[in-house]
């Protein structure tokens, strides 16, 4: 909220209550009160930040000037009404009521403010949602295919050969028109979709139970494949099916199905995959925990060499129903409740290293104002006498672009370009950038002078990837993690409707570096996203740390890493 919104706020809740208790007042008292409304709220139109988001105060602001001139103008004091004692409990009860809603929209204002460049704009940004949900299925995926081509901001980064992906799919959804096969459908559109990869792409909808069915099904382990090559299980149910076939933690996974594990691995198709995988590494990852995941009842043979032998073992195993057992011991992060959970928590670890989890860029219940609450936390740890601070953004599901630059202000002592946006225009049918959606890391108090280490995973999607992008950038920062971020970074939000049901969800914007080009969105290559300037080793002695003993060894990397650094 700007100055000028303050003041107005002021401006509106006295102008009530003294419109309320002064009827009596000479002309001398309305007549500035009435030019101060008329001049604040002109000013505040001009100024133009939340013309929207501010009207309710805007205009009781005006009407309080409004009745205030109109005051001057009395040339008498008002005349006495009957009943004067319930006249006035009204007009008090009337008027703290207008104070009341004139705050609620100064507190929406402020909630709403670091959550979008330009919110409640009277210009929309982005294209407008088109609705093909009456057309027949093969219409509706012709007019998608026409409007992606032209609206989804990566196409040309990714170089997307939309004839090429429209021939492939289009035969798919004829059929399932031509049989009425809503399943075969959503297959098709799905298919079509995760061939983008692009996190930030979506298919919203009912899907008939696929996803559950093709994944209900487990064989007791996880894989992960480490620095020297090998494939191994660094997660394993007790008495799941791989335990129960002599399997141990650790084993190397040498043939799945009859083929070497990395070669079962490749061929294995991500698309029952929670988001589209958009970067060589996450697809590797993808993949190697859906080649465990199967159709209950679903057998698949494996040669295994334990840690302890010298041979090697055959197993067939059999997938059950493990409720997703495997991939909650694989600390999968789970969505937040934004209603009962915290977004930033902080605590000082020993060594004096300050920690900060921040889970989303977004408002929790608890936590409306994420900017002011990650200012308190820098601050009691500057108090606490931090010298270094981790900032843990793994798991984070990302939000509001303009938190990120608000959020790193405390750690940078000079201004720093962080984003030019670029938005599908209808009118124009180019992406056009808007001055509004132009973002900067402007150096914010209390200031954290010290090293920050940003520790980062797969799962660190969208904004949160802007964490580690802004680390790197400053010296004395460093990304640390097993693996690099997800390699989504468009804006999202933007949506098609379709038949059946359904809703596609795509980037009709993309984040821009300051020589203009595409940053941190995978390319046609699969790479982006923020690689770690300190890449934790994947050993058998680093996994069994994290996944079997319960330590952090991302963080202990982090920790050693600033207390180097002091």
């Amino acid at each position: 909220m700007t100055v000028l919104e303050l003041l107005l706020v002021t401006y509106a809740s006295v102008g009530v209550l003294l419109l309320a208790a002064r009827r009596s007042a000479s002309r001398s008292l309305w007549r500035p009160i009435a030019i101060t409304g008329v001049v604040l709220t002109v000013v505040v139109v001009i100024e133009h930040k939340h013309w929207a988001a501010a009207l309710p105060m805007t205009f009781v602001a005006f009407t309080v000037a409004v009745l205030a001139f109109r005051r001057s103008r009395w040339s008498g004091s008002p005349q006495p009404r009957r009943h004067k004692f319930l006249a006035t409990m009204l007009r008090f009860a009337a008027a703290l009521l207008v104070v009341f809603v004139v705050l609620l929209n100064a507190a929406f204002v402020e909630i709403i403010d670091p959550l979008d460049n330009e919110p409640f704009s009277l210009g929309d940004i982005g294209p407008r949602t088109p609705d093909f949900s009456h057309d027949s299925w093969p219409e509706a995926f012709e007019k998608l295919n026409d409007h992606l081509s032209r609206a989804y901001a990566l196409g040309t980064w990714k170089r997307i050969d939309w004839k090429a992906l429209h021939d492939a799919t289009a035969p798919n959804i004829a059929e399932a028109a031509r049989i009425g096969d809503r399943a075969a459908f959503y297959v098709a559109l799905r298919k079509y979709l995760w061939s983008l990869s692009d996190g930030h792409v979506d298919l919203s909808g009912h899907d008939e139970g696929l996803s559950d069915a093709a994944t209900r099904g487990g064989y007791g382990l996880l894989l992960i494949r480490l620095d020297d090559g090998r494939t191994i299980n660094h997660v394993l149910i007790e008495d799941g099916p791989a335990a129960k076939q002599g399997m141990k933690w650790g084993a190397t996974i040498v043939r799945w199905n009859g083929l070497p594990v990395d070669d079962a691995a490749a061929r294995t198709a991500t698309l029952w995959y929670e988001t589209p995988p958009a970067t060589n590494e996450g697809a590797r990852l993808a993949k190697l925990r859906l080649l465990t995941r199967a159709p209950v009842g679903t057998m698949a043979t494996v040669v295994f060499k334990n840690p302890d032998e010298a041979f090697e073992r055959n197993a067939t195993l059999v997938a059950v129903d493990d409720g997703f057992k495997a991939l909650r011991n694989a600390l999968q992060p789970r969505f937040p409740n934004l209603w009962t959970d915290t977004n930033i928590d902080w605590r000082m670890l020993p060594e004096r290293i300050g920690y900060v989890k921040i889970r989303a860029e977004m408002p929790f219940l608890s936590q409306l104002l994420p900017d002011h609450v990650m200012r308190r936390a820098v601050g009691e740890l500057l108090r606490s006498g931090a010298k270094g601070i981790v900032i843990d953004v793994r798991g984070n599901f990302g939000g509001a672009d303009k938190l990120v630059p608000l959020m790193m202000g405390f750690f940078v002592d000079a201004r720093q370009f962080y984003e030019h946006a670029a938005y599908y225009s209808d009118a124009t049918s180019r992406f056009e950038r808007h001055d509004s959606s132009t973002l900067w890391v402007n150096p914010r108090s209390p200031h954290f002078a010290g090293p920050i280490a940003v520790l980062v995973d797969e799962w660190c999607i969208s904004s949160c990837e802007g964490f580690p992008l802004v680390a790197l950038r400053r010296a004395n920062g460093h990304v640390v993690g097993f693996h690099g971020t997800h390699g989504s970074f468009g804006m999202s939000g933007y949506e098609v409707k379709l038949p059946a049901g359904l809703t596609v969800n795509y980037p009709a914007g993309h984040s821009l570096d300051a020589n203009g080009v595409v940053q941190l969105d995978s390319d046609w290559s699969l790479q982006g996203g923020v690689t770690p300037d300190i890449r934790v080793p994947v050993t058998t002695d680093t996994v069994r740390a994290q996944f079997q003993e319960g330590r952090d060894v991302v963080l202990e990397t982090a920790v050693r890493t600033l207390k180097a650094a002091r």
